[in-house]
Order: C-alpha cells, then structure tokens, then sequence
C-alpha cells in the first residue's frame, strides 16, 4: 500500500507549519489595518495557503508558491472593494488551478511511477507465491504417492502371512503347532493394526483425508462395530453394550466409514483395558443444534490418572510405559479420533478414575436428509404387551429395557434369575401373566434355559439372549426346550423388537437373519456352478495365497503377473470375473481396468464384475477404482472369508462360462482393513 506522510517526511511538515503560522501572522497584521478584507477572506486565503504548502514540491516550488501567494494577498487586501464575492471567487480559483496543475505535474508523474514499481514486486510476489504453492502441492503428491507405495509394499507380505496362517490354521495341528500358529496371526494382525495407525495418522497431518457426504444410519453403525467386536470382548467375558436415543435421526448424511474409524478405536481401547463388567455407547442429539451427534463410550476398566488426561490424545501416548508392556498398542489410536473428530466439526473429551473407569466422550456433525423416509411405521407397535427383561447386567437390562418402552411395552426388570422367576410366577397367581420374557441365557444364579423349565410359562413366550460366541452349541441348548426365539449379543434394536413381537405366537420362527456359512466346499457354490476368475498380481506370494484359498471351490482359477499380461488375456478369452491388483509393474491395475472396460465397450460386451485390490481403504483409492471402472474394492490382507463372499456378491446366480450380465446397482465397497 502506497503511503502518502512518508513522502511528505518530516521536512515539508516542519516547513507547512511554519508557512502557515507566518501567514497566520500576516493576515492578522493585514486585516487589521485594511477595513475592507472581512474575517471571512482571510479564513479563506489562510485554508488556500496552508494548503499549498502540504503539497509535496521541492523547495524552490515550495518557496515560489508561497511568495506569490502573499504578493497576491497584499494585493488584493490593497485594491480590492470589500465584500466582492466574486473577486474572492476568481482569486480562489486561479490559486487552485495553479496548486492542481503543479500537482499533477510533480505528484502525479513521481506516484505513477511508484504505483509501477508496487505493481511490478506485486506480480513478482504473486508469481513466488504461486511458484511456492505448485511445489508445496507437488511434495504433497508425492508424500502421497510414497505412503501408498509404503503401504503396498507392507501390505503385500503380511498379506501373504496371514493368509498363509490362515490356510495352515484349517490343517490337523496338534496342541502346540496351533499354539505357535496363533502367535504368528495376534502378532502379525497386531502389525498390521500399528501400520494402519501410522498411514491414517500421516494421511490426517497432511490433510489429505476427505470426507464422504452419502446418507447412512448411525444407529446401523454403532451396531455393526459392537457385532465386529463382540468376540474379542465375549474372550474376557464382557457385555457390550449400546443405548441409541429414540430422537437419534435414522438417516444422516455423513462418512459412516470415518465414523466407524472413531468408534472401532474408542471401543476398542475400551474392551482391551477392562478386564470384567461391560463398555457401553451411548448415542444421543442435541436438541439445541440439528444434526449433531453426541457419542460417549464407557467402560469399567482400570481408569486413567488425572496428571494423564492432557496428553492422552498426542501420538505415540499412553497413559505410562507399564500400560504399553501389558496391554500393547502404539498410542495412536486416540491421537487420529481426535483428528478426525476435529475434520468432522466435533471436539473430544474424556473423564477417568482409576479402578472404576473411563468415559470418553464425542460429539460429530452431520447433515440431515431433505426429505427423510418415515421410519415409526415400520417398527412393531409393543402397545398393551406386557414384558419381563432379566438380565443381571444393569446396562444391559436398561438398554433392552428402554428400547422396549420406546414402542409403548409395559416392562419390569430383574436383575437375577432367582428374581425373574419369582416376577414370572407372581404374575402368574395375578392372572397377569407376560406376554414376553426376554431373558439372558448367562446369569450366574439362574441362565435362561433354567429359568424356563422352571417357569410354568409355555416356552414360546421366552425370548433368549444369548453371547456372541459359539451360536452353534448356545442353540442346541435351546431346541430341547421349544425355544425358537433369540437374540445375539450385543442386542440390535431390529431383531429384538422382531423376536418380542412373535413371542407367544405358535408357529414361532427364529427372527435373526440367517448367518451365512464360509463357502469352502463345493457344495456351498448355488448349483455347483463354474466361474472363470482371472486373478492380476505381481507377487508370486499372493498368487500362490489365491490358489490355497480356492483349491476347495469349483471355481478355474487363472493368474496374470502384471497389466499387460492381464488386457492380454481378458482380450483373448473374456472371464466371468477379475481381481485386478492396483499396483502393478509394466501396467498398473488402474491403466489396465481401464483398457478392458474400453475394448469391452469396443466389442460392445456386457460389463465383467472387476474388484480392486489395493493397500489402502481410504475413499480416495475408492474413488480412484470406481473411475477406472471398477465394480467392487477390496483392501489388503485379504481374508479367505471376504474372498469367498466378494465372489458370491460379484456373481450370485449360477452362470456357467458367461459373461455376467451388468450390475443393476453398483456394489458396495468391502474393507478389511
């Protein structure tokens, strides 16, 4: 910005007043002894003069100017008939004219040139600016192209060595061969949880994770993460647990996948560090502000010291050196929930005693649906159903408890067996008998299979919840007795609400979707069918896991090395379906979908089913795949249990030798990272 005091400086400023305090002076003198100038011309000559002297001429104009402004002064105070305005007016405009023809000559000439020279270094700054961005921007691509070349070349071997242990866990070992085995597989999937930690920490300090915007069910999120840890918490024998507000929208708009992330790491931390009792979520609104979610995880771990609290979500942090010896982890975990919390408008916030336990709390900001779907209809009106909950877990029995009140249930609690049945037979003498009784298969006193042999109750009327471990022996436990309702833990609202509602009906059936068996054989295959399957990936390793992988299915199995090979083949003979590699030497996954799905196009071919395989789950690899044109991504270390099933999803119809038909919805995105 151009200043105009310092080009005056401190000379001119000195001189103006000087000037002017002298013509100050002057007129005084003059006025006094000329009766014609009035009070009124010599405010006027005085403004004109000072004026004149601001202006920023060297000193020879400087003086110029001023002499003969006093002549002209002396002049016209002299000859002039008092009172002539228009004398005043013609004496002001020459003097003007004069000070702006001066001006411009020495003003306008000497700033245009500084203007130039100001715009000339602005350009030249604008230009070192941009030329700073463009390298910023390219040491940014590049960081991303080595984290992803990173993780591929991780990704890779411990792919291979997991899958490897998973194959040789389904062989005959012996007590001590397994022992060994089951070391190998915690110790490497603990790797590849760190590696993880270290690629979404480095992937939100550079700002490179983006969020989705697509409509999901946080409820259905929070359900799904409890289902996915279930069996590590069932291994320490203890209830997870999730209390979702009834106000809780049904759909949002959001990422479900970042949200997930936060969750599975909360949750997670929570079961790793309490050893008996149960971790609870909790998920409500907030009135004051539409869209925003509040999420606590609580647990009844060992706790965390206040003088820790501060530091707890820095990387490579944990509460002391003793925790990270017994319990593992690297500290990250909390440390990229808060990023990412931050990234999705919320804040972070945690309260701990030690011995009693921790409560983590969130908050994340979501948009809301234009037009959202109704949902209260499709829920099972529980009204006049009177219903027993027993369950010696106080969060548990007031989850279940609340999400039955909500449909309109009347429901009594027990907090025992020996409590339960007492309530039971208590209505029973009353006439008031339960139209449902929804009981834990587990409490210490009396389970739930107990409870209903001794109940009196006919047995459909038993809902029964039962871990999440071993379903096969908790429902054979079940069958003797007739009861044919049950729900798993962690309880979701759906089912429970299914199963209450057909309890008391004789031809009860099991509400809870049918659990799909790993395909292995070939007769888990519809029809025994036969699919051609082109596999593209450039280390021998994962080819040789492949094969393992479908030795048992009836599926030919056909490998490429690299790109080129895999256009060639699919030109020559085009398969039912295609695992493509992303990073691939000679040509790469993304520059060989794409050829297919041009020559495809060519030949006018109904499009194959081609799945992505790369190192990353983020949604900028998602995006990358789907605009090369691939249906489905899959991320590295690939189960056998997600192959089997991507296959079946891919292709669910027996199609002997035929191209599949095109894919009337595009296929949602399966990660197992």
């Amino acid at each position: 910005m151009i200043s105009l005091r310092p080009r005056l400086g401190q000379r001119w400023q000195l001189l103006a007043f000087i000037i002017t305090s002298g013509i100050l002076a002057l007129t005084t003198i003059l006025g006094i002894g000329c009766e014609k100038a009035d009070q009124f011309f010599v405010d006027l000559l005085v403004l004109s003069l000072g004026v004149t002297s601001l202006l920023p001429w060297n000193f020879g104009w400087q003086a110029a100017a001023n002499v003969l402004m006093l002549a002209s002064l002396a002049a016209f105070a002299r000859f002039s008939p008092a009172h002539d305005p228009l004398l005043y007016t013609h004496w002001v405009g020459l003097v003007a004219g004069a000070a702006i023809r001066q001006l411009c000559a020495n003003y306008g000439g000497r700033y245009r040139q500084e203007i130039a020279r100001d715009i000339i270094e602005l350009k030249r700054s604008e230009t070192e600016l941009i030329a700073a961005r463009e390298s910023a921007l390219a040491a940014s691509r590049a960081k991303s192209e080595f984290l992803s070349s990173m993780s591929h070349e991780i990704r890779t071997p411990m792919n291979a060595v997991l899958g490897m242990a998973d194959v040789l866990a389904e062989t005959d070992l012996n007590t001590e061969q397994r022992r060994y085995l089951n070391t190998i597989i915690n110790n490497g999937t603990a790797l590849l949880e760190l590696i993880n930690d270290i690629l979404d920490l480095a992937k939100v300090e550079s700002g490179r994770i983006s969020l989705e915007s697509v409509p999901f069910s946080p409820r259905e999120v929070v359900e799904r993460v409890l289902e996915t840890l279930a069996i590590r918490a069932h291994e320490k024998r203890l209830e997870l647990v999730a209390q979702i507000d009834s106000a809780v929208p049904e759909l949002v708009l959001g990422d479900p996948f970042r949200l997930r992330q936060i969750l599975i790491n909360l949750i997670g931390n929570a079961v790793k560090f309490t050893e008996s009792g149960h971790v609870l979520v909790v998920l409500q609104t907030d009135p004051a502000a539409a869209g925003l979610l509040r999420v606590e995880v609580r647990d009844t771990g060992i706790g965390i010291p206040a003088d820790k609290l501060d530091s707890l979500f820095e990387p490579f942090h944990q509460a002391d050196s003793s925790t990270s010896r017994r319990y593992g982890g690297s500290g990250l975990g909390l440390a990229i929930v808060a990023r990412l919390v931050a990234l999705m408008g919320g804040t972070t916030a945690v309260e701990s005693r030690p011995g009693v336990g921790s409560v983590f709390r969130f908050s994340v900001r979501f948009a809301l649906p234009a037009n959202p779907v109704p949902y209260e209809g499709l829920l099972p009106d529980l009204s006049n159903r009177k219903i027993l909950v027993a369950d010696h877990n106080d969060a548990n029995r007031e989850a279940v408890r609340l999400l039955l009140t909500e449909r309109r249930a009347t429901v009594a609690v027990a907090n025992s067996g020996k409590n339960a049945l007492e309530l039971i037979r208590r209505a029973a003498r009353e006439s008031t008998p339960f139209d449902a009784i929804v009981v834990d298969s587990s409490m210490p006193d009396l389970d739930g299979c107990q409870i209903a042999q001794q109940a009196g109750y006919a047995h459909a009327r038993f809902v029964m919840m039962l871990p999440g471990g071993n379903l096969k022996a908790e429902t054979l436990r079940l069958e003797p007795l007739g009861i044919a309702n049950y729900v798993l833990k962690p309880v979701k609202r759906n089912e429970l609400l299914a199963a209450v509602a057909s309890a008391g009906q004789r031809a009860a059936t099991i509400p809870v979707p049918a659990r799909r068996e790993d395909p292995q054989h070939a007769d888990a295959w519809p029809g025994g069918y036969r699919l051609r399957i082109l596999f593209a990936d450039d280390s021998s390793d994962n080819r040789a896991l492949i094969k393992a992988y479908m030795k048992n299915t009836p599926h030919l199995i056909e490998f490429a090395e690299n790109g080129k090979e895999a256009i060639s083949k699919f030109m020559a003979d085009p398969y039912d379906l295609v695992f493509m590699d992303i990073q691939m030497p000679i040509v790469d996954g993304y520059a060989a979908v794409a050829e297919i799905r041009r020559w495809e196009n060519y030949m006018r071919h109904q499009p194959t089913p081609i799945v992505a395989l790369t190192a990353s789950a983020d949604t900028e690899a998602i995006r990358r795949t789907k605009e090369a044109g691939c249906n489905l991504h899959v991320s590295k270390p690939l189960k056998k249990a997600i192959l089997l099933e991507t296959i079946m999803r891919c292709v669910p119809q027996p199609q002997a030798a035929v191209p599949a038909a095109p894919l009337a919805h595009p296929l949602p995105e399966i990660s197992t990272a």
